[in-house]
């Protein structure tokens, strides 16, 4: 009785957080749309292009951080979920430790290599390179900056303690709304400018999450300077195989937009920077939900409540589909109309780029929550090994490609292959060492609701969408049935009985207990 009032409790809170994350998402996507928009307008296509690919260069050095980053959430979260703040504290000190030491080796390689692949490798008009080398350096500066902050983060979160981070993030949306502003007034350099204040801006968000955390957790963020060893070697063994993720996914985010900054001119990275704007707003729907949901399965883990734990990753894949599928169906049918009605100007491919992008998102909201139990086991080895192989191939496969003269989307096309592939042994290895169920629990609980609804969901949107003339009346037809179709299929097809009478008696009490 006891364990399942503790559930219920848990179950209240991660449905408080994913409101509190859903509002901040709410604001930013409306406020990100709006800036995203202004920003093309007044850096031009060009300029635009050439800020996305030296940005996404200089965040491939992110790569050391890809792995701490998960290995900090895993182990302070694991660490609270045992009750254990001495523990918690040591880990926090080992962690910022071990960021203050690679922000010095970031730093280093980054200087001594960036500005000559600026140079030789990547197709920037000469007159512009001036303004490429201050893109660099501004956003090497933020890259340091975040990763010394990179702790604090992790641990508002895995205290679950969403209201702040909601908040910080609403700040930062809104700071670069104003520098949107200050960008289309000014008549100085844009890029330069925008690369400025966009640095000012980001800088002070890491401040106001170390601000937060003093001010909240000041005995766990002690600093103790003693290294513990024994430690950092525990830390690093699954910091090591997470950055062999982290590897593969620098590789197929910013190693693809250089690939296309090689082969192509930056109105292709203008239209894959723009998809990808448009798809980091549609999947914040999912990873919302799933932030709210993941510290408590590593939590369920450390307690050794394995089956509230499995439960919990069913239900996360589940709906992390369910989410996506609501939001990306009409985006995706209606992109042309969208983009059109959003951009001044849309750069060549951009729908084409979103709706092949949208695919790859797809597989990572299934198998995410299914990742997030391997990452709690601590065992990743094998796991990393095999999936992050196969992810990193994405990016040598998409260069022979594109060397054999393929067109531009040709790179997505390899993304989606290997990106299902990477999925399938995703599931399949948490099954077996992290939930131990057999593999027809994912066919059963998961994989056949998706399917069913995924199919039955899209016959009427897409019946609506041939059936009519582009324009505002087909946009708002679709947008409509799409979302009635969507959940209705959901209800129907998707859901378990006991979740149908928990939805409709929710319902009751939102809607009629009110009306008495």
């Amino acid at each position: 009785m006891r364990q399942y009032t503790k559930n219920s409790e848990n179950s209240k809170r991660i449905a408080k957080n994913t409101a509190l994350l859903y509002f901040r998402m709410l604001v930013t996507m409306f406020v990100g749309l709006f800036t995203s928009r202004v920003v093309l307008d007044a850096l031009g296509i060009e300029d635009f292009g050439i800020y996305n690919v030296v940005g996404g260069f200089v965040s491939m050095f992110t790569i050391v951080r890809a792995g701490l980053v998960s290995s900090t959430q895993r182990f302070l979260t694991y660490d609270l979920g045992k009750g254990d703040l001495k523990s918690l504290n040591r880990t926090f000190s080992t962690i910022t430790l071990i960021y203050v030491f690679l922000c010095v080796i970031v730093f280093l390689a980054a200087e001594i290599g960036g500005v000559w692949f600026i140079e030789h490798k990547l197709v920037i008009p000469t007159e512009r390179m001036y303004a490429a080398k201050w893109v660099f350096q501004f956003s090497l500066f933020t890259l340091i900056v975040t990763l010394l902050s990179s702790a604090y983060n992790s641990l508002i979160i895995a205290h679950e303690k969403m209201k702040a981070f909601a908040y910080i993030t609403i700040y930062e949306v809104f700071m670069k709304l104003l520098v949107a502003y200050i960008l289309f007034v000014t008549t100085s350099d844009k890029l330069i400018v925008y690369a400025i204040l966009l640095c000012i801006v980001q800088v002070t968000v890491p401040f106001l999450y170390w601000y937060y955390c003093r001010k909240n957790f000041r005995e766990e963020i002690r600093i103790c300077w003693q290294l513990e060893w024994e430690k950092i070697r525990e830390i690093y063994a699954f910091a090591g195989w997470s950055m062999f993720g982290g590897i593969a996914n620098i590789g197929y985010t910013q190693g693809l937009n250089i690939l296309l900054g090689m082969f192509f001119m930056p109105v292709v990275n203008a239209a894959r920077g723009i998809a990808v704007q448009v798809q980091g707003l549609i999947t914040q729907f999912v990873t919302n939900f799933q932030m709210a949901v993941d510290p408590q399965i590593i939590k369920s883990y450390a307690r050794q409540d394995y089956e509230y734990m499995s439960e919990l990753v069913s239900t996360s894949s589940r709906f992390s589909f369910y989410l996506l599928l609501l939001i990306s169906l009409p985006v995706m049918l209606e992109a042309d109309t969208l983009l059109g009605w959003w951009l001044v100007e849309v750069p060549e491919y951009t729908p084409l780029f979103f709706r092949l992008i949208i695919v790859t998102t797809v597989f990572d909201a299934i198998s995410s929550p299914y990742g997030k139990a391997i990452h709690a086991t601590g065992e990743i080895r094998n796991y990393q090994l095999i999936c992050s192989g196969l992810l990193i191939l994405i990016v040598p496969v998409a260069y022979i490609v594109l060397k054999l003269g393929a067109p531009a989307f040709s790179v997505f096309v390899v993304h989606i292959i290997l990106g299902f592939v990477a999925m399938v042994f995703r599931i399949c290895i948490a099954e077996r060492n992290a939930l131990k169920y057999s593999k027809t629990r994912f066919i059963t609980s998961a994989g056949f609701p998706i399917i069913v609804v995924s199919i039955v969901a899209v016959i009427a949107p897409f019946f609506v969408h041939y059936s009519l003339s582009q324009g505002l009346l087909r946009f708002i037809v679709v947008s409509i049935v799409c979302v009635i179709s969507v959940l209705l299929s959901v209800f129907l097809l998707g859901i378990s009985k006991e979740e149908q009478l928990m939805t409709i008696s929710k319902i009751k009490l939102l809607f009629i207990d009110r009306s008495v």
